[in-house]
């Protein structure tokens, strides 16, 4: 293997556990403040407030680095784990892909929205929003449970963090749960434990 391909792949393993951290904390933390910013009953006036609208960007920026936490817990996985977790690794990255794509419309499309058809905000979504984001937690949900599954069977990262990362991922898939910021917090468990393991 090229020797600048191997220290690459040796950079994002040590930065597996940092971005565990920060993800987490940022995952946790939005989620916690969006209960108080934002009030999914009075959209239209709550989500352009500039609290709500930090705490979208915020949140947003969070989904992405666990886009990155995905890729660095994959490669510190190693190499031989079979085709479970290679199946694993592609449903949780679409489904943390599609989970941003739901806070980037929650960060920049809602806050429009409120300001030139806050009309289309009242009431409960239907048709292909509704699917769109059903899809997206379901595939969420589905991945990240694989890729707790795998984890779990070949040992390649800390167990308990994992296991409480992979529940909380099931339940905080739907918006406005409390098992996100669960998820949050055990992903910021999993960083501590990998940077413990790892000195």
């Amino acid at each position: 293997m090229d020797p600048r391909k191997v220290e690459s792949v040796k950079q994002l393993r040590r930065m597996a556990a940092p971005l565990c951290v920060l993800a987490g904390a940022l995952f946790a933390l939005t989620t916690a403040i969006g209960r108080f910013v934002s009030d999914p009953e009075r959209l239209a006036e709550t989500s352009n407030d500039p609290a709500a609208v930090i705490n979208g960007v915020v949140a947003l920026v969070a989904s992405l680095l666990l886009v990155l936490v995905l890729l660095a817990l994959h490669e510190q996985q190693g190499d031989d784990g079979g085709s479970l977790r290679a199946v694993a690794f592609i449903v949780a990255l679409a489904g943390t892909v599609l989970l941003a794509g739901d806070f980037w419309f929650e960060a920049f499309v809602v806050p429009y929205l409120a300001d030139v058809a806050p009309a289309a905000l009242g009431g409960d979504p239907g048709g292909a929003l509704l699917v769109g984001a059903v899809v997206s937690f379901i595939v969420f949900a589905v991945g990240w449970l694989l890729f707790g599954i795998a984890s779990y069977r070949d040992r390649s990262l800390p167990r308990a963090p994992v296991t409480l990362v992979t529940a909380a991922a099931v339940l905080g898939a739907p918006p406005g749960s409390l098992g996100r910021i669960v998820f949050g917090l055990a992903l910021v468990w999993l960083g501590l434990s990998l940077r413990r393991h790892a000195s």
